[in-house]
């Protein structure tokens, strides 16, 4: 924090910091930090979502451009992320668009499937 660690930013799997925290002493600390900036209860449950909802925003857009197949630079494809990290909403418009390959598979061979098993 002293170094600009921002403790409303979530991880991949929507979790806080203050969510994976075990230390009690770290936990003191961001408790006081993210009292100091003012977050409150309710405002948590958005920071947690912060991802789902941008790749929300942004699914409608790949959908039109054709682009639904489409890997990023680690080879994973909108599906891929939408599965393995459980956004049903973006994972139900991704399968319902046209030319989706839903059996597509990532680098290490896995389908959505497969990660949404994990």
């Amino acid at each position: 924090i002293s170094q600009g660690a921002d403790p409303r930013v979530a991880n991949s799997e929507g979790d806080l910091p203050i969510d994976v925290v075990s230390d009690s002493k770290v936990e003191n600390i961001l408790t006081q930090e993210m009292e100091r900036l003012g977050v409150q209860d309710a405002e948590l449950d958005k920071l947690r979502a912060a991802d789902e909802a941008a790749m929300m925003k942004e699914i409608g857009a790949v959908i039109a451009s054709g682009k639904i197949n489409q890997k990023n630079a680690e080879g994973a494809a909108p599906i891929h992320i939408a599965a393995c990290n459980g956004y049903m909403p973006c994972l139900n418009q991704i399968v319902k668009a046209k030319g989706v390959k839903i059996d597509i598979r990532d680098p290490d061979g896995n389908t959505a499937l497969h990660l949404a098993s994990f």
